[in-house]
């Protein structure tokens, strides 16, 4: 068992994760701690979260020095005992499927700079240049319009991403839209010859030892509890929607966001090339916000870079 002390210079040398997920979101955040205690933003850490849980949070939390996890609470009334509580985690989805591609890239299944057009042979004029790479930073020209929606097949979802007008030519600006990275799973796909979920599963989850991937509308597996949404998402009668594939569907834990992290630190899961990639920024936004492939980076008051 580590000292408060071995903790505290453990962290001075390495980095200090925190990972939140709640009802209806999780975030991460990540950088390197100053010389001076890694146990002063720790008890911070630990003092806000008691004063959300005396204002009526519910959610889990964890804190990390690198691997080491130094501190872990769940708040919840109701959940089941001895299950693992996995959130919907949104567009920390994006994460995962910008992950999946430049493995595969790493792989030498697919290259950044193929088009579209590779892949959909049926692709509009307006968008068959489109690339891999203009995908993962949002620089298509695809409006955010949540064109794949509803949709229950990989060509249905991308014919009606097809069919929205490009806000820009490709390259020439950003602009946030999950249909970026609806396409993107369909990419997998079809360069892979198995599905999204087990490309995913295959190349990011199992490497670690982590479940197979579980998205909406899926049910529960028996050793998971899934907490309710304080906005539910309407049920679509069907088991896959191409909306939630690839953008924001996937579901999590806080340890399972940990290992992940950790799996890109230590090297488990993409080379230092595709690493540097992942992490951008390709794009910096007026904000100062620096824009990666999957996720944004900025920076604290304290100098550490956060995602």
């Amino acid at each position: 068992m580590r000292t408060k002390a071995d903790v505290s210079t453990f962290c001075r040398r390495s980095q200090f994760l925190q990972l939140f997920a709640g009802a209806s979101f999780a975030a991460l955040s990540m950088g390197a701690l100053d010389a001076s205690s890694a146990n002063e933003p720790l008890q911070s850490a630990i003092d806000a979260i008691d004063k959300l849980e005396a204002a009526g949070f519910t959610g889990s939390v964890l804190a990390a020095c690198g691997a080491d996890v130094i501190f872990r609470r769940d708040i919840f009334e109701n959940a089941e005992n001895g299950k693992i509580i996995r959130y919907d985690v949104a567009s920390v989805t994006k994460w995962l499927t910008a992950i999946a591609v430049l493995s595969a890239v790493d792989d030498g299944i697919l290259s950044l700079n193929d088009p579209i057009s590779s892949f959909f042979a049926d692709a509009p004029d307006d968008k068959r240049r489109i690339t891999v790479r203009q995908l993962l930073t949002h620089q298509s020209g695809l409006p955010q319009a949540y064109a794949a929606e509803g949709r229950h097949s990989r060509t249905d979802a991308a014919m009606a991403v097809f069919g929205s007008p490009l806000d820009f030519p490709p390259g020439e600006s950003f602009r946030y839209s999950n249909d970026n990275y609806s396409l993107l799973a369909a990419i997998l796909e079809i360069a892979s010859g198995i599905s999204y979920t087990d490309f995913l599963s295959a190349r990011v989850l199992s490497p670690l030892g982590l479940d197979p991937a579980s998205f909406w509308p899926t049910p529960p597996r028996d050793h998971e509890w899934f907490p309710p949404l304080l906005s539910p998402l309407e049920e679509t009668g069907k088991a896959i929607d191409w909306g939630f594939l690839g953008g924001h569907g996937a579901r999590l834990s806080v340890e399972d966001m940990h290992r992940i992290l950790t799996g890109l630190q230590d090297g488990t899961l993409l080379s230092p090339s595709s690493i540097a990639l992942l992490r951008g920024p390709h794009v910096l936004l007026n904000s100062g916000i620096g824009v990666g492939m999957g996720w944004y980076l900025d920076t604290d008051e304290a100098g550490r870079r956060r995602g």
